[in-house]
């Protein structure tokens, strides 16, 4: 299953099988933006084929404004389109699927199916020149479960059982890489490590880095855990993708917190959300007598996964259904709403909230009781945005007469700093400009540049100056420039971070002269956002 932008709801039963596809957008809004469609697929069998169709949950749901035949996708995981060709990940075969748009129909193209022999020669081949991290012979079943499509890339996570053990074994899993070429045909660009089981994965992208869940191999009922469940990591190298593969996988360290409690439940990891700030939601669950058993999200960032000493994750849902075999979650960062699937109920926290706003049962949508628990839930579509997009604006602060002065230049000797201002005793390169660790005076232009790192564990914040826990912190850059370049990688760029029971008092000169404060959002080759701040 895709998991796009938040917002509608689809409710699944076992009557029809559905998948989310995200595709561009209808207008010219924004390139960043996108919308929802719904695939439907009408049978469970891979030899009686109905036309799949792609429903517009913004129109007529019961009318399909595209469908058709994808003989070599009958049992998909997930899907995915560019809003050119629609691609499927099939579990039965091991296939990719792929189909054209054309109008209302979906035209297959066979030469862009990547079979699983296909896959298995190209990582073959990827692991003779470096670019995937191992390969499988024919001794093993390969199952398509997650698909991404970032532009003209596509990724696809595959799943790997030996033959003589079918789903009671699996094999490291794999993230593969492929180039939607020009001539209609798909190139094999590289490969990475993921984990074992990532059933229907959702890739979150988060920059340049691709995070998923592994189950960590069979599905236990009870009394047993997968101890190498986990959360993984893959990052992509600019203009290079997954050609590095010693370099671009790792497995997110779990801290104890955590650990005990899955070890208490017999949980493993089933779901992770990141959003665009670098939050992460991440479901845990056990199943037992076919159940779900004791469902817990925890949240935490980017950073945090990535370090190698975690704080413990914040476990912000811990409940025990009555009922009902699966468990997924998703969160709407603009509407601050985690939507939890949990058994037969589906229920919705809002920013933050220990107790759900709304409740809603698998029975409530159904008189058949074979559908009284769901299969998936799954949200499609974000709350409508109309009118104009907004503009940046500038306006002058009240007694500043000069806001955006181009006589604002840097000293070529500027100093340059590569660590943040703490007001903490770890600001040892800056203790010749302070004495307290509270009150810092800059007596040249300085350039704090913070290249690509993790940000704060708790916060994910990846801030010039940096205060936090009571650690006051006054700048003085009197008759001087401050600016600030923080990297986008990781952690989230944020020129000045005050946290709770903390200030940042910047001090500029008092007469005849002006502040300014620039954000600058900049694409270069090296895809780097950087955050510019300059005082003076």
């Amino acid at each position: 299953m895709l998991y796009p932008s938040p917002g509608n709801v689809v409710l699944v039963s076992y009557i029809f099988f559905f998948l989310m596809i995200r595709r561009p957008p209808r207008s010219t809004l924004s390139s960043s933006s996108a919308a929802s469609d719904v695939y439907k697929r009408q049978t469970y069998s891979t030899t009686d084929l109905k036309p799949i169709q792609i429903l517009d949950m913004e129109g007529d749901p019961n009318k399909p404004v595209v469908s058709g035949v994808i003989k070599s996708a009958a049992n998909p995981h997930s899907g995915v389109s560019n809003g050119k060709y629609v691609f499927m990940a099939d579990y039965d075969l091991g296939t990719v699927g792929a189909a054209r748009i054309d109008g209302d129909k979906l035209v297959e193209e066979t030469e862009m199916v990547i079979t699983a022999d296909r896959f298995l020669s190209d990582l073959r081949k990827g692991w003779e020149s470096g670019t995937a991290p191992y390969a499988y012979g024919d001794d093993v079943t390969v199952h398509g479960e997650g698909l991404y499509i970032d532009h003209n890339h596509l990724f696809v996570a595959y799943n790997i059982n030996p033959k003589d053990k079918g789903w009671m074994e699996y094999k490291d899993g794999v993230l593969a890489e492929y180039e939607i070429l020009g001539n209609g045909k798909l190139k094999f660009k590289g490969a990475a490590r993921i984990g074992k089981n990532v059933d229907s994965v959702r890739i979150n992208k988060y920059n340049d880095h691709y995070i998923m869940n592994g189950i960590g191999g069979m599905q236990h009922y009870g009394g047993e855990r997968n101890p190498e469940s986990g959360i993984f990591m893959v990052s992509a190298h600019a203009g290079e993708g997954l050609t590095k593969p010693a370099e671009n996988s790792r497995q997110a360290v779990v801290p104890q917190n955590v650990i005990q409690e899955l070890d208490n439940h017999f949980s493993d990891f089933y779901n992770c959300k990141i959003t665009p700030d670098g939050q992460a939601y991440i479901l845990a669950y056990g199943l037992n007598a076919g159940k779900v058993n004791q469902f817990q999200v925890y949240k935490t960032t980017v950073s945090n996964l990535y370090s190698s000493n975690p704080v413990s994750w914040e476990k912000i849902i811990d409940t025990s259904p009555d009922n009902g075999w699966f468990g997924r979650i998703d969160y709407d960062f603009y509407t601050k709403r985690l939507w939890a699937e949990i058994g037969s109920e589906l229920k919705v926290y809002t920013d933050g909230d220990k107790n759900p706003t709304h409740t809603w049962e698998a029975r409530s949508f159904s008189t058949n009781e074979h559908h009284y628990t769901f299969n998936s839930v799954a949200v499609i579509s974000g709350d409508k945005v109309t009118g104009e997009l907004a503009g940046v604006r500038w306006a002058a602060p009240s007694g500043i007469a000069v806001y955006n002065n181009p006589e604002i230049k840097t000293s070529l000797s500027k100093k340059i700093y590569k660590t943040a201002v703490t007001g903490t005793a770890k600001d040892t390169a800056y203790k010749k400009l302070t004495a307290d660790n509270k009150n810092y005076k800059f007596n040249e232009d300085v350039d704090i540049n913070r290249d690509i790192g993790f940000g704060d564990l708790r916060t994910n914040a990846y801030a010039g100056v940096f205060a936090r826990e009571g650690n006051d912190i006054v700048i003085d850059t009197v008759g001087h420039v401050l600016e600030m370049h923080l990297s986008n990688d990781i952690g989230s760029p944020v020129g000045i971070f005050a946290g709770t029971v903390s200030y940042t008092h910047l001090r500029a000169h008092e007469t005849d002269s002006y502040l300014v404060c620039r954000l600058l959002l900049e694409k270069k080759k090296k895809p780097i956002t950087q955050n510019n701040v300059s005082m003076r």
